[in-house]
């Protein structure tokens, strides 16, 4: 939008909120665009858990809130972080491509739950996450923290790399967004934004004992991948890492 006042010179933006015979004839031709996959559709998943548009969103939205008060609400803060629990909001595509707006969400949970302050916490770290994508716009490739820069990473091991774009590295994760992820992985790692005054190393067998200690979701999404050996030592590769964090 910036681009197109810019290059046309206009002082303002007016929107245009009609939406008559014209635009509902756009609107019912959207299908032709090939939006949506077909062959294959590999959106079979995602289309029983998720329906597009703002008014699923909104749906969506209300759900929560009603079960937020009446369920989730006493145990949100620990049930959060146990990824085989249905506690999270389910929001997170309908904020990722503008179907509900973040402020709709905070303003609606603060007047409809008694206590949502956990959940508007975990609402702002989602939003500060992509504030650093805007800032740090290759924070995917690059550490926020510039003397991460320095870091004297080994060479890159072709199989190590095709076995873990396979998800067999032996250690099961699974993981998605375009923002929140390298945010966090950053956070994780300690390169990011992060006032913690070290060096943070996350032991992944550790997290998955502590949040799906029955392998619930990690055998849902990933298998225990018996038989496979991990590409990585946890407890050398940590001792290693710190070793090399010195040098920074």
């Amino acid at each position: 939008m910036r681009d197109v006042v810019r290059e046309t010179g206009a002082d303002r933006v007016l929107w245009n909120r009609r939406y008559g015979g014209p635009e509902r004839a756009v609107d019912a031709g959207l299908k032709d665009w090939g939006l949506l996959p077909t062959a294959p559709d590999w959106s079979a998943g995602l289309a029983r858990t998720w329906t597009v548009g703002e008014r699923a969103a909104h749906d969506r939205l209300d759900d929560f809130l009603d079960d937020f008060l009446d369920e989730r609400l006493p145990t949100y803060t620990q049930d959060r972080d146990v990824p085989a629990k249905p506690a999270t909001s389910g929001l997170a595509p309908h904020l990722r491509w503008g179907e509900i707006s973040p402020h709709t969400v905070w303003y609606r949970a603060l007047s409809g739950a008694e206590n949502p302050g956990k959940f508007l916490t975990e609402l702002g770290w989602r939003e500060y996450a992509w504030y650093n994508l805007y800032i740090h716009p290759d924070m995917a490739t690059r550490p926020i923290n510039p003397k991460f820069e320095r870091f004297p990473w080994p060479p890159l091991d072709d199989d190590a790399l095709a076995a873990w774009q396979r998800g067999r590295t032996g250690i099961p994760l699974v993981d998605a967004d375009p923002a929140s992820n390298p945010h966090n992985w950053q956070w994780a790692a300690g390169s990011g934004t992060d006032a913690a005054p070290y060096f943070r190393i996350f032991n992944p067998e550790t997290q998955q004992k502590k949040f799906d200690p029955d392998f619930v979701y990690v055998d849902r999404w990933n298998g225990r991948q018996e038989g496979v050996e991990s590409i990585v030592g946890l407890k050398a590769s940590r001792a290693h890492a710190l070793e090399l964090f010195k040098t920074l």
